[in-house]
């Protein structure tokens, strides 16, 4: 351990260009007290009014918010106390008489001896040596400042090194409440309108069957980027990948509304067509794909648990919507007029509900778009009315 002289002269060396004449005068007694305290005590708590400083001649002081969360340590040679010291001395403190409160808990780890400056023995100070003080004070409170700034730097850098990271697992509006989650809050379970899409690759079983584990990761990879790219593209989100199958969904009422369906439709037909070029490109030819997209009401947020977050769409929407992929051709019937289907066998890749087939001619060029339907099938047990492209 140094001598508290030792451990006062080296902090003035540092801080201040009157060190000499300011050691002179803080070595006096009169102007300083020595106060030696055990483990866990508590120099203050949040609020206490600010009437003195300490220097750390021996030890640790521990400083945490008023919830209790640790901030950081403070060790010999440092000073602490300081700004709300400062800020008690103002000169509209002192005339309003207003006492300035600490902003923070000061707890000792350990054993710890501190040299405590009183706001009485100050005023006694000769007022150029006053100053001096003051400056220092000053100085002190600056270096912090710029070590605040470069750990706010530093902080707001990991935090957007998170964000990115979570964007990796989940979109948009999930995001919200995956931050919501972790900062320990929940938000409301929402009913909402959406669109909700549903791919899956038909014939990848088979297939991957005669591929190694690295050429079904590489394929899957690429399909499913391909898919993912072109949605969000297209302004959807993302709810899940489930093997070579796909979730995602779109939002519908409010600002939402304009133009949805026929963007979800948009993005289900440059998908077909990209998934076409690339299985080409990837030699995977006897691949192909299905998309189904309904419409209607189902309730979104986290339906996970305390120690897992799971923000999804769950409703009838949602498991009516998983029927229009899972359609073969087998599955259907006669058309809706009672006419026979003409062609069962070519069950068009993109397959709509009726649902969504109503609010997508709400909007405008909807005519554009030719479908087959309507066409009964019952997948499932569950029976559906389906247009297909």
């Amino acid at each position: 351990m140094q001598e508290w002289p030792n451990v006062l002269r080296n902090f003035l060396s540092d801080y201040s260009e009157a060190a000499d004449s300011l050691f002179t005068l803080l070595t006096d007694s009169a102007f300083h007290t020595i106060q030696k305290y055990r483990h866990d005590h508590v120099l203050c708590r949040t609020g206490d009014v600010a009437t003195c400083f300490w220097l750390i001649v021996e030890g640790q002081v521990d400083i945490y918010y008023a919830d209790g969360t640790f901030f950081q340590e403070r060790a010999a040679g440092e000073l602490i106390g300081e700004m709300a010291f400062l800020s008690a001395q103002t000169p509209s403190a002192i005339r309003k008489g207003r006492a300035t409160g600490r902003t923070a808990d000061m707890k000792c780890h350990g054993d710890t001896t501190l040299l405590e400056f009183d706001a009485g023995l100050i005023e006694r100070v000769p007022s150029e040596q006053r100053a001096q003080i003051f400056s220092l004070l000053a100085n002190v409170v600056n270096e912090k400042l710029e070590q605040a700034s470069t750990q706010r730097a530093g902080l707001h850098g990991e935090i957007g090194a998170q964000s990115r990271l979570l964007s990796r697992f989940c979109d948009h509006t999930a995001l919200g409440f995956v931050r919501t989650a972790l900062s320990g809050e929940t938000l409301p379970i929402r009913r909402r309108e959406v669109i909700v899409w549903f791919s899956d690759i038909a014939g990848f079983s088979t297939w991957a069957n005669r591929q190694t584990p690295e050429r079904v990761a590489e394929v899957v990879a690429a399909l499913m980027g391909l898919q993912m790219q072109t949605i969000a593209l297209f302004k959807g989100e993302i709810d899940k990948l489930m093997g070579d199958g796909l979730m995602a969904y779109w939002f519908c009422e409010g600002h939402y509304q304009q133009d949805v369906a026929l963007r979800a439709y948009a993005a289900a037909s440059q998908v077909v067509s990209d998934f076409a070029q690339r299985i080409q490109e990837l030699g995977t030819s006897e691949l192909s794909l299905r998309i189904g997209l309904h419409y209607g009401p189902a309730c979104f947020g986290d339906f996970g648990t305390d120690n897992r977050i799971a923000v999804t769409l769950i409703g009838e929407t949602v498991n009516r919507g998983a029927r229009f992929e899972q359609m073969r051709a087998s599955d259907v019937g006669r058309k809706a007029d009672q006419l026979p289907a003409s062609d069962p066998d070519a069950v068009g890749a993109i397959r709509v509900s009726q649902e969504f087939f109503d609010f997508m001619r709400q909007q405008d060029d909807a005519n554009e778009i030719i479908l087959h339907g309507p066409f009964n099938a019952r997948v499932k047990n569950t029976d559906l009315i389906v247009y297909w492209s």
